[in-house]
């Protein structure tokens, strides 16, 4: 495929050298804070440089830890009022205008006439689509804006700590700034990526068939293409019943997270929040900001452990236990059925059935007996284990069984469920499994294990290596990188075939790096 630009070589020779000659046009004190607008001139595209407007506040001979960078929405611009609101935190905050010319509006970003496609009102496919490469694109017009905001900061303050907040399609904007540059932390709001799959439900067992261009999208556009490769933590806020956010997807984009910055970073959801997020989180914004920016020392909870048990009456029943190193201000675990359309979704709260002395509590999961698929949302919001011990009581009430390797260990079998096993290598005669639990070693022929497992989602890269395809994040023609961060190496005359059965997958399940 050409023309394939990934985040890494997408950003890689970006410029942000060019003196950006700053100038403030206006300046007003309003509440105690003073809002400077200015422009500077941003990148050089071959037929002049963009000249950038934005706003920057700060309260007066107030000292402040650090400086939000805020991308609004690409059908909005500078908003005084969030940036105060910023401000009385305790931080100084600089807005900027991306969208360009705007019907009504004087103060606004200037793009070069080649690049005119930036003007949110001119995008035409720029935005949707990479025709070309994604160097031609809005998204990247748009992440230079934030880049050289970053660098007038810098100049500005003297210092590069710096968060990065960025509103819908300006949260889609900050995952690229993220890889692009350093900064102290970011918190896209209702922004995960997966826009090539606008409109198809993550559920759906029906084959998507891409070409080259949707390939091209994919690779250097998409933000779960942008996950692993962040280089500070994440506060993802996400919003349900969001038209233009697939919070379904959200999770998977923040399980890609590398290793480096996933036990830092948390992911949130307001339920019923349709495409705005609820006053907790935005508490939960500042607490993530007070850490990474004034540098307090703020607990960031572990993952809650979740079990779904099926009672004597064949109900469903969640046990959410918190991380006991910190204080539960609060737990709700919700339920909604049979709804593809992840927008469309109606939460209900699931009653509490008890409550222990140490903070472990247990839900009634109420479905219709004819219910065949449910989503649930717990907050605070644990990870995948959640979805995965619903899906097998979901099984086990219905009287099915997930697919599952029964292995030969000494005197005694035992079951591993296939959707926890992330590869299996052979040593000789010995076959390691290595699963969620551990791994786990006994006597198999690596070809008996392929025939039986390449239809349930598996694909061997090298004669010694037999990988679970849910679990690739990145491969190439040397190796295959693991969502746990498991590297596998990939034999040359395997290569050609294993990516065929990659693609395959992906093509059905979601997503490409």
């Amino acid at each position: 495929m050409s023309n394939i630009l990934t985040p890494i070589s997408l950003w890689s020779n970006f410029d942000v050298s060019l003196d950006i000659k700053a100038e403030i046009k206006s300046e007003v004190i309003s509440q105690g804070v003073k809002i400077e607008k200015i422009t500077f001139l941003g990148r050089d595209t071959g037929n002049g440089r963009v000249k950038i407007a934005a706003a920057f506040a700060s309260e007066p001979q107030t000292p402040v830890a650090g400086t939000v960078l805020i991308m609004p929405d690409s059908t909005q611009t500078i908003d005084e009022g969030l940036l105060k609101f910023i401000v009385k935190h305790g931080y100084a905050a600089l807005m900027v205008d991306y969208r360009g010319e705007w019907e009504d509006c004087a103060f606004h970003t200037e793009y070069p006439e080649n690049i005119a496609y930036a003007n949110t009102a001119k995008c035409g496919r720029r935005k949707d689509y990479v025709d070309t490469n994604a160097q031609q694109t809005s998204w990247y017009e748009w992440a230079g804006v934030g880049l050289y905001a970053r660098k007038y900061i810098i100049e500005r303050t003297g210092s590069d700590n710096i968060a990065l907040l960025g509103l819908r399609d300006g949260g889609e904007i900050v995952w690229k700034m993220g890889v692009a540059e350093q900064f102290s932390c970011i918190v896209p709001v209702c922004a995960a990526g997966w826009k090539a799959y606008a409109g198809v439900s993550k559920y759906l067992s029906k084959e998507i068939s891409f070409d080259e261009e949707r390939y091209r999208f994919i690779g250097g556009i998409d933000s779960q293409a942008y996950a692993p490769y962040v280089r500070c933590p994440v506060l993802m806020l996400c919003s349900t019943n969001a038209e233009r956010f697939d919070y379904d997807r959200a999770y998977d984009t923040f399980s890609r997270i590398n290793a480096t910055y996933i036990t830092g970073s948390a992911i949130s959801y307001s339920v019923r929040g349709n495409s705005s997020v609820g006053a907790k989180s935005v508490s939960d914004m500042f607490l993530f900001l007070d850490k990474h920016l004034k540098k307090r020392q703020v607990f960031i909870p572990r993952p809650a452990e979740v079990s779904v048990e099926v009672d004597e009456s064949s109900n469903l029943i969640a046990k959410i236990t918190p991380d006991n190193q910190g204080v539960v201000e609060e737990c709700n675990v919700y339920l909604s059925e049979d709804s593809m359309d992840s927008a469309l979704r109606d939460w209900l709260v699931c009653p509490l059935q008890k409550k222990t002395e140490e903070n472990v509590q247990t839900f009634f999961l109420n479905i219709y007996e004819k219910t065949s698929t449910i989503f649930v949302l717990c907050k605070p919001v644990p990870d995948e284990k959640l979805q995965r011990v619903l899906e097998r009581a979901v099984l086990k009430k219905a009287g099915r069984e997930e697919d599952f390797l029964v292995i030969q260990q000494e005197r005694s079998k035992k079951k591993i469920m296939l959707r926890d096993i992330y590869y299996i290598e052979i040593r000789g005669r010995i076959v390691d499994v290595h699963a969620a639990e551990g791994v786990f070693s006994y006597y198999e022929r690596m070809g008996a294990l392929e025939r039986a497992l390449t239809e349930k989602g598996f694909s061997r890269c090298h004669k010694s290596f037999l990988v679970n395809l849910r679990y690739v994040s990145v491969f190439n023609k040397q190796q295959v990188t693991l969502d746990n961060g498991g590297k596998i190496p990939v034999a040359k005359r395997r290569y050609d075939a294993f990516s065929t059965d990659v693609l395959t997958y992906m093509r059905g399940n979601g997503g490409i790096l």
